[in-house]
């Protein structure tokens, strides 16, 4: 299921890769699309004949499959609905430009149902704990595909889509969208990391993995207008996270919770503000900015794993 996601949502890039690289051209049928709807159906696939076998053992639909995989399914299904919806919107309203792709109701509703579908995984192993590597990862794959969705449909606020605040590309002009842009970059990237821990103890390079995989999926999407250095900066900050990970492995898991909580935006966001700084042609902020907005998104963090920490599993809290 996991193999089958990443074939999903690596058509989801590929296809947004084409309007960025302006290879979309007036219609539905493009070979972009081909990608991503095919990885649709052989997940949808792969879901309905392991739910009519279910069913033929006297399952119920809701039972038929593991569980955490029942929303798999409507997200499967929701997905061809949306799939409908999209190219009904095209033949009414035309083909989104720019942001108008990430806010269309029908892409919307294709977020949504891809989020649920490859999310199966990380939902199958929170009712069935693993500690050792193998069995792990698969569900640390799905969070890093459910984290990538997410970046994909914002991408006009991510900041390894926009580099904010770099000399040359994006200056004063823009502080005050770019403090809300990265609010919402810090705390979600705080949210992964505390779906993350959910989890149990996080497999090595659980967070290489998951914030690295967006963030090569952003450079993916941007090769064109962005330098790659910004991408490897997320990657040096998974490297780190996993590190304090590692150091906290004795704490209690709220402990450890509160902790990454707060540091995770403080090292993705640190991260990416020393790129710009020493690799592209520094930052056009003050401390008091970039300052401002590690605290602002660490103390997001922190209430974020305070918000989530009674909603963690009864068998690792």
């Amino acid at each position: 299921m996991a193999l089958l996601s990443t074939w999903f949502v690596g058509g989801l890039f590929v296809d947004g890769w084409a309007h960025t690289h302006d290879k979309v051209d007036q219609s539905f049928f493009t070979p972009w699309h081909g990608i991503l709807y095919s990885g649709w159906m052989v997940v949808a696939l792969f879901l309905i004949i392991h739910a009519l076998v279910g069913r033929s053992r006297g399952a119920t639909w809701r039972t038929a499959l593991p569980q955490g995989y029942f929303l798999s399914l409507v997200g499967a299904i929701g997905f061809g609905v949306g799939g409908l919806a999209d190219m009904a919107w095209h033949i009414a309203f035309g083909i989104e430009r720019g942001t108008e792709a990430l806010l269309s109701p029908s892409h919307l509703l294709l977020a949504v149902s891809m989020g649920l579908v490859v999310s199966g995984p990380f939902r199958a192993r929170l009712h069935n704990p693993a500690k050792d590597f193998v069995h792990q990862l698969p569900a640390v794959v799905s969070l890093a595909l459910v984290l990538g969705v997410a970046a994909f449909f914002t991408q006009a606020t991510h900041p390894a889509a926009q580099l904010w605040g770099v000399w040359g590309l994006h200056g004063y002009r823009d502080d005050d969208f770019a403090a809300t842009a990265l609010l919402l970059a810090g705390c979600t990237f705080a949210t992964a990391t505390l779906f993350t821990l959910k989890l149990g103890k996080p497999m090595p390079g659980a967070f290489t993995l998951i914030f690295g995989l967006s963030a090569f999926g952003m450079g993916f999407l941007n090769d064109q207008i962005y330098p790659d250095k910004v991408v490897y900066a997320f990657v040096l900050g998974g490297l780190v996270l996993d590190g304090i990970c590692a150091v906290l492995t004795k704490a209690q898991l709220q402990t450890r919770a509160a902790v990454l909580g707060a540091l995770t935006p403080v090292v993705l966001l640190g991260a990416y503000f020393a790129a710009g700084h020493f690799l592209l042609g520094g930052l056009a902020w003050r401390i008091h900015f970039w300052g401002g907005m590690l605290t602002m998104t660490a103390l997001g963090g922190l209430l974020l794993s305070q918000l989530t920490e009674r909603a963690m599993p009864s068998h690792l809290a």
